[in-house]
């Protein structure tokens, strides 16, 4: 396990989901998108997966502020993908929000002109994406274990382990099957060494990974996102500093100063073995 900090404690009510009507497709590969109060082109680009630039210049817009509620927008390259309703549950926060339907708290905000996500109110609606799970769920993974699957907050994982494997430049069944042999994807799991989260990150190498390596001191490895960016960033440390995926996954468990003496503990042996054997049930289809 990663000499890293923390994870999340509080507990973690799903509430009820109810689907918004999708806007329909047109046959030219445009589709409408009605604009409601208080949306900017860039809550509007999140939503329908284009860029603020191509909504200026399908729209013939002059400037990306001139837009107004009720006003209608051409979305190009096909339908636009329908939002869902999401009511705030008791104990929820911004954070596991955006983890479960797999976007980022930055998107989350957007989306829903939220200027301070830390202040969300028990029964007020959101919206988020209603395909942002699905693009990366079972369909996309097939061989996932079952206590994944049936776990609708580890599935809700899937796309936060994508986009920060992608920005690692890491194989994402590598990042995936590392977090399943350290905590089984559990974000409530703490080692007897006081490792925590999904990634189980000790706090002294918490504090290096987000301050030295990704330069965001601020990073909370109590919150799932923050703790699987960081596992993510030091695997790749340790990919970029041993030059051998084998000897990189070991110092994630055994530390890398320890393993760089040439000793490789029984345990280590068995760790690697479990997380190489593993990594065939995260391989993505294409």
């Amino acid at each position: 396990m990663p000499r890293i900090s923390s994870l999340l404690t509080a507990t973690v009510i799903v509430g009820v989901v109810a689907f918004s009507s999708p806007v329909s497709a047109h046959e030219d590969s445009s589709a409408h998108y009605v604009v409601q109060p208080n949306e900017t082109l860039s809550h509007i680009a999140l939503k329908t997966g284009v860029t603020v630039q191509e909504l200026v210049d399908a729209n013939g817009l002059t400037t990306a502020h001139l837009i107004r509620s009720g006003q209608t927008l051409d979305i190009p390259g096909g339908a636009v993908a329908a939002t869902v309703d999401y009511t705030i549950q008791p104990g929820d926060t911004a954070s596991e929000i955006a983890v479960r339907v797999g976007i980022s708290t930055r998107e989350l905000a957007e989306i829903n002109g939220l200027t301070n996500v830390d202040r969300i109110r028990v029964g007020s609606v959101i919206q988020v994406p209603a395909g942002s799970v699905a693009t990366v769920g079972t369909e996309r993974y097939p061989n996932l274990p079952d206590r994944i699957v049936d776990n609708p907050e580890r599935l809700a994982l899937l796309g936060v382990f994508e986009h920060w494997a992608q920005a690692n430049d890491l194989p994402v069944d590598l990042l995936m099957s590392v977090a399943w042999q350290e905590s089984g994807w559990n974000n409530a799991a703490v080692s007897y060494k006081g490792a925590v989260g999904i990634g189980q990150i000790m706090p002294d190498t918490g504090v290096w990974v987000a301050t030295d390596l990704i330069g965001r001191p601020e990073l909370d490895p109590n919150n799932p996102e923050d703790n699987i960016r960081m596992s993510a960033r030091f695997l790749r440390w340790l990919l970029d500093y041993t030059d051998d995926e084998t000897l990189a996954v070991a110092s994630y468990f055994q530390g890398p100063g320890s393993v760089s003496t040439g000793e490789l503990l029984d345990a280590t042996h068995r760790y690697v073995d479990n997380v190489m054997v593993h990594r065939q049930f995260f391989v993505p289809v294409s």
